[in-house]
């Protein structure tokens, strides 16, 4: 079981009042570890919330109680809090707040104040609110005293109809109209604009109506089914683009409209109609529209950013090119609408005011001056954050798992090169871009003043236009990291060779792509393992208290030692021995004491104490006609191949005739790596 560090468990729990399931989301583990660590601490438990009725906020009650203190009834609060009637009797149960009758009548004085507020130019609904009813009820009680109704809505003003808009507001109007939003012809030279959202994107509708004053002052807003819905004043200038929205009075986007479109228009259009969906951006266009020429005359605008997909019966515009969409609209984005951008974007945009976002046949044009400027930004920001080391939600991580489970590897071209499952191990096991090879260290780029800002520069030079936290890693990961066995890769070989129900062992754990390969395999039984890295051990333990249950797996069906295999105690016998051992000297893990390249720094001795040793505990506990399988290649003057093989051979193991061999390409190196997986029979 993985050791929570008792410090950090009272942090969580005592310090800032977390919950059992809050924790364990914080430090990777299972609900029940928390509360069987919390109760062998004595630490008490989080206190439950007091339970209210569904739907109804702390905020929401406190307006509630002022609403029944003035008088007002279960209807009319019911209809201003967006709350059923029934809650609102619940709640009154509970709370001992009696019911309340309505409001005694308008009388002849009220008629006479409201009178004057008209007179003033004071709406209706302003009116109402002063007297807390509606504003029909307003409008029966002036009716009833005899006062006329030709002073209820206020004067139109003369300066509207020689009023232009601003390019922001046309951006703005574009947008909308694109999206959701309406104009409302109210003669043949003018019209209105009209935009209306759920109640939830209040938000939203408030930043529209303030970037479009002065057309919407003084024109209030007013609910309809649980939405806010908005209107301008009546305008030529709108009037003039009622006729090219609505050229036979139906709404039409044309490449004309789109020809007018900027960056602003784009997101606030994607703001309205745009969604996230796996991290990709997908606007929404509806049935009635040629969204191919839509589509053609967006990427002849911005770029080939776009291209059309279909969902069930409607179309929609997905985003091909992530990066150069981000960096269009993300500067735009109000603050309410940030979780429709990726965090990489969304954080780096920002604290760099929206300027991140180049191409790199542009960035190479630009002024020494104008690169080191960016180069500055890029530097400030990352050098106050720290390393992005790698990290995903629950979410995303039981997405990865679910594909992983899912995914066929009969084609091993396909499990070679897929990419399924990785994120799942990057998450656990951030330290993998701390090691170093023996010829390198790519955490120095980041380190060193003089490489970190050679390394900006090659991101911006060779990435597609826009920094992120994932283009930092793999430039880091380019620099030559320790790699991960492929999760994918590990569920091929287990399934081919693999025997369901058996025990499997894994005398080198590492980063745990042969871990989530075996849970992903379906041949249950147990997986055994041995890790003498700290921190890959406690990475290999979170992983599996915490994806275990996304594969149907008990968690102790997994055993990880933290010691060299040739120190662990082994009991019985196993089915199936599979690994990848360290490659001598090639990658250094850690600097710790129990590495293989620290105990033996020669070549000869670490063949014959390290490999040697673990050959002849492998033959010896592996059963009869069992396979030990591993994959190994070549570094430098060192035929690792060869040399193990001997060593296996001359320990009894019979070579089968099928071994594979796969290449990878390093496309900026240049160079071509193999790696050869070696199949033997006990």
């Amino acid at each position: 079981m993985y050791d929570i560090p008792e410090e950090k468990l009272k942090e969580l729990l005592l310090i800032k009042k977390m919950t059992d399931a809050q924790a364990a989301l914080c430090l990777g583990v299972s609900k029940e570890t928390i509360r069987r660590r919390r109760v062998k601490l004595d630490l008490p438990a989080k206190p439950k919330r007091r339970e209210r009725p569904r739907g109804l906020t702390e905020e929401q009650e406190v307006l509630i109680r002022e609403m029944y203190e003035r008088g007002h009834n279960d209807y009319y609060i019911a209809s201003k809090m967006h709350v059923g009637r029934e809650c609102l009797r619940k709640w009154r149960r509970k709370n001992g707040v009696s019911s309340q009758t309505n409001k005694k009548g308008l009388t002849k004085e009220d008629a006479e104040i409201m009178s004057g507020l008209l007179s003033e130019g004071r709406t209706l609904t302003d009116i109402g609110k002063s007297f807390g009813v509606q504003r029909t009820s307003v409008a029966r009680c002036l009716k009833r005293h005899g006062y006329t109704y030709e002073t209820y809505r206020p004067q139109h003003p003369e300066w509207v109809d020689s009023y232009t808009l601003t390019h922001r507001q046309e951006q703005i109007l574009i947008g909308d109209l694109l999206g959701d939003g309406a104009l409302v012809p109210t003669s043949p030279q003018s019209a209105y604009m009209q935009f209306g959202h759920a109640i939830d994107q209040e938000q939203f509708v408030r930043w529209k109506m303030s970037e479009m004053e002065p057309l919407s002052s003084n024109v209030s807003s007013y609910l309809k089914h649980n939405s806010l819905l908005c209107k301008t004043w009546t305008s030529p200038v709108l009037g003039e683009w009622y006729k090219t929205f609505y050229p036979r009075g139906k709404k039409e986007i044309s490449s004309k409209i789109i020809d007018m479109l900027g960056d602003l228009g784009l997101a606030v259009w994607y703001m309205g109609d745009g969604s996230l969906i796996r991290n990709t951006p997908v606007i929404h266009v509806g049935l009635s529209v040629d969204v191919t020429a839509i589509v053609s005359a967006l990427n002849k605008k911005f770029g080939p950013v776009f291209k059309e997909k279909r969902y069930e019966k409607e179309w929609h515009i997905k985003v091909k090119d992530r990066s150069a969409f981000f960096g269009i609209v993300t500067p735009h984005i109000i603050e309410y609408f940030r979780y429709k951008v990726p965090e990489g974007h969304q954080n780096l945009l920002r604290s760099c005011g929206g300027s991140l976002f180049i191409r790199p046949e542009e960035f190479k044009t630009l002024s020494i001056e104008s690169q080191e400027e960016i180069i500055d930004k890029l530097s400030s920001y990352y050098r106050a954050r720290g390393f992005p080391y790698p990290s995903y939600g629950y979410a995303t991580i039981r997405r990865d798992c679910r594909a992983l489970l899912d995914v066929d590897v009969r084609d091993i071209s396909f499990a070679l090169t897929s990419l399924v499952g990785r994120k799942t191990c990057n998450n656990f096991m951030r330290h993998r871009y701390d090691a170093r090879r023996y010829d390198s260290d790519p955490m120095s780029h980041w380190r060193d003043p003089k490489k970190y800002r050679k390394f900006i520069r090659n991101r911006l030079t060779y990435s597609d236009g826009s920094v992120t936290d994932s283009s930092i890693r793999t430039g880091i990961s380019l620099k030559g990291i320790p790699a991960n066995f492929s999760p994918t890769l590990a569920k091929h070989i287990y399934k081919r060779y693999g025997k369901p129900g058996g025990r499997v062992l894994d005398f080198s754990a590492g980063y745990g792509g042969r871990l989530l390969g075996w849970m992903s395999s379906g041949l249950s039984g147990t997986y055994e393992g041995t890790e003498p890295c700290s921190k890959s051990y406690q990475g290999l333990c979170r992983m599996t208290e915490y994806c275990s249950k996304f594969f149907g797996l008990d968690p102790g069906q997994v055993i990880i030692h933290r010691e060299p295999f040739e120190d662990v105690n082994l009991t019985g016998t196993y089915d199936m021995v599979m690994s990848s051992p360290p490659y001598f000297g090639l990658e250094r893990y850690s600097e710790e004491d129990n590495q293989s390249i620290v105990r033996y720094p020669d070549y000869s001795e670490w063949l014959e104490k390290f490999w040697g040793i673990l050959v002849s505990r492998v033959h010896h506990h592996l059963k009869s006609g069992s396979l030990f399988i591993y994959s190994i290649g070549n570094y430098g003057s060192y035929d690792l191949v060869s040399d193990m093989r001997e060593a296996v051979l001359g320990r009894g193991f019979l070579e089968m005739d099928h071994d594979l061999r796969f290449y990878y390409r390093n496309v900026y190196r240049g160079t071509t790596k193999s790696e050869t997986i070696c199949v033997f029979r006990k």
